[in-house]
């Protein structure tokens, strides 16, 4: 069979990764793979797929080129493919599952047929479950077809396979270090093996994580470290110079609104975005390693591997180099900042806690029936280090966390500056994410936010030179319109304004090339708590006014009392006619950047009663036209963010 997935952070990969593994042993025939490395689905009998999606529901990255070639494909090419699929999304955004719901419809119009009804996964409630129902689904299908399987070798894609062991013993692994070097284990590590509690019969529980990697400590003066692999890269990594740093918030204000300046550019445009990868925070790195007892291990080079006899491959974790340290690896390449643990860690945790009552609190927060507990830790926002300190005795070897932590991610951020600006540089913002401390969680700030915060005295100053690694993601669905004479409806509140800036800034630009040129109108929704402390970017915004190349600024304070709205959706509403003659009239496009959680799904619901009071429609019709809006070619696009 084959394991198919379209993956933007890794995610979907992983499931499929973790759900190969399994099959292997299970013995049975499979290949895993990325839509994009094949060439056609015409000759593969059953599939199953793990999609995620991006931007606003779109298809990842790494498989547009494929369903851009699928499409043009006659209808009933993928007549005998039958196929089962599950989709990642987050309802916190509103295109839920847009890129899985996009490729199962593609599919199913190419004569592809489901194996069983699509499963859509959500990320705001666990995917825990429903990976687990996935997975069950496949096991289902490969037994319903055993008599078969056994008597032909195969059915329909599915082959029964001996497995052998190829891989070379620990004796035979190929060393970068003479073995002479290597530190005795049992002398500078205890043993760290799983307690012998019993399990509670009534709790369901996930599989055991498998165990599959292997550390190797050396003494050498020298500390030799391998390259980072980064998911989902658009463009070559390029190392840029930060060139300022600027607070744009007021001293009193509730947020910090950062403004960073950086030598160097991309090939983009106006909406198109990039990712920086920044360490974690180095004080977090050395509190973890001290809790795990290997802080007189940090800085000793150490050589992973993979066990003999596991399942999994090489390139599971090829995310950590091959020769590393171990503070380098907690700082560049795991994730030990956010609470995206899945059940199985839990489960994995309490084999190695050597408290009964912490024992089975673990195994209950990864069952099925301590959902409501595990749910509840998912919103602390907490560390690894919060949850390892919430257990004094859970004690787990480095290596199996290591190999069930998730990759440190790229962090996302929208230009704030044209291309066409001839200073060789460009800009984004943010808020930096202050996280407080309480009764389970330390104090924190955002890994890439408090990093750039921790570093703006370094360079305004000139201290010392600082550079950060930054890869182009082309978010093509965010552009304006290539006729710029469409009327543009931008709604930005708070740090979501910044490509809006972008979008003027650019304008501006091309207008200095082109005074001939002509625009449609602009009409820009902004809101911020205070005007005096929080409104960014206030007297550019005025002056693109002012010039004309912003036809309406409109502005909300919610903290203010004489202010004439509180939200931007409010401002949507109180002018349904003039926006709803912009939308249907004038043919405009709306562009909306910000919080997904609450102010996407408000001026969704605002945009929708426009509709409504505009047309003359009821809320079911004006919900069907929303939908076709934000169809392509899109008129409505989001780049919102949780």
């Amino acid at each position: 069979m084959h394991l198919l997935f379209g993956s933007q952070t890794g995610q979907a990969k992983s499931i499929a990764d973790g759900i190969y593994s399994v099959a292997i042993e299970k013995e049975i025939s499979c290949k895993v793979a990325c839509f994009d490395s094949l060439q056609s689905l015409c000759e593969i009998d059953v599939a199953f797929v793990v999609m995620s999606t991006t931007g606003d529901g779109d298809i990842p990255d790494s498989c547009l080129k494929f369903f851009r070639k699928l499409r043009k494909e006659p209808n009933g090419c993928l007549s005998k493919l039958k196929f089962g699929m599950l989709a990642l999304g987050d309802t916190n955004y509103t295109n839920f599952c847009g890129g899985g719901k996009a490729v199962d419809a593609l599919l199913l119009s190419k004569g592809a047929t489901h194996i069983f009804d699509t499963i859509l996964a959500d990320d705001a409630t666990g995917q825990e479950d429903d990976v687990e129902r996935f997975t069950t689904k496949i096991w289902d299908y490969v037994s319903s077809h055993k008599a078969e399987n056994e008597q032909n070798g195969f059915v329909s894609g599915v082959e029964r396979v001996k497995i052998s062991e190829t891989r070379n013993t620990e004796d035979a692994i190929l060393s970068l270090f003479d073995q002479s070097f290597s530190y005795s284990c049992g002398e500078t590590r205890p043993s760290k093996n799983e307690n012998a509690f019993v399990i509670p019969n009534d709790l369901k529980l996930p599989a055991k994580a498998k165990t599959s990697l292997a550390l190797k400590f050396y003494h050498l003066p020298s500390q030799p470290q391998g390259d980072n692999v980064y998911f989902g890269m658009a463009s070559e990594i390029k190392y840029l110079k930060l060139s300022k740093i600027t607070r744009l918030s007021g001293d009193v204000s509730s947020k910090t609104s950062l403004l960073i300046e950086v030598e160097g550019t991309f090939d983009y445009q106006p909406g198109d975005s990039f990712s920086t990868v920044l360490p974690n925070d180095s004080s977090i790195v050395n509190l973890l390693l001290n809790r795990l007892k290997v802080a007189h291990l940090a800085d000793v080079p150490v050589e992973r591997s993979v066990l003999t006899g596991s399942s999994k491959s090489d390139s599971s974790c090829n995310f950590i180099p091959r020769i590393s340290t171990l503070r380098y690896i907690f700082s560049n390449c795991v994730d030990i900042a956010s609470m995206p643990f899945k059940k199985v860690f839990f489960r994995l945790l309490a084999g190695y806690c050597f408290n009964d009552d912490e024992f089975k609190q673990l195994l209950r927060i990864s069952s099925r029936q301590g959902a409501e507990e595990y749910n509840q830790l998912r919103e602390k926002m907490l560390t690894l280090l919060d949850v390892l300190n919430m257990f004094p005795s859970c004690d787990p070897p480095v290596e199996r966390l290591l190999e069930n932590l998730p990759i440190l991610l790229p962090r996302p951020y929208s230009f704030a500056s044209s291309p066409l600006d001839d200073d060789g540089k460009f800009s984004f913002v943010f808020n930096v994410v202050n996280i407080p401390e309480d009764e389970t969680r330390l104090a924190r700030k955002g890994v890439a936010t408090g990093w750039f915060e921790k570093h703006m005295e370094d360079v305004n100053h000139e201290i010392r030179e600082i550079r950060i690694p930054a890869f182009l993601r082309s978010n093509t669905s965010f552009r304006m319109p290539d006729d710029p004479r469409i009327p543009l409806i931008l709604i930005g509140p708070g740090t979501g304004v910044a490509p809006f800036v972008g979008f003027l800034r650019h304008r501006r630009q091309l207008k200095k090339k082109d005074s001939s040129i002509v625009f449609g109108s602009v009409h820009l929704l902004f809101g911020c708590r205070t005007e005096s402390n929080d409104f960014l970017f206030k007297d550019e915004l005025k002056q693109f006014e002012k010039d004309g190349f912003l036809t309406e600024l409109l502005c909300c304070f919610s903290r203010e009392e004489n202010s004439k709205f509180k939200y931007v959706q409010d401002t949507l509403r109180a002018d349904a006619k003039k926006f709803g003659g912009l939308l249907f009239e004038k043919n405009a496009e709306v562009y909306i950047c910000g919080d997904a959680l609450n102010m996407a799904k408000d001026v969704n619901e605002a945009l929708i009663s426009v509709i409504e009071e505009s047309q003359g429609l009821s809320n079911i019709e004006a919900r069907s036209v929303m939908v076709r809006l934000r169809s392509e070619p899109k008129r409505v696009k989001e780049d919102v963010w949780t």
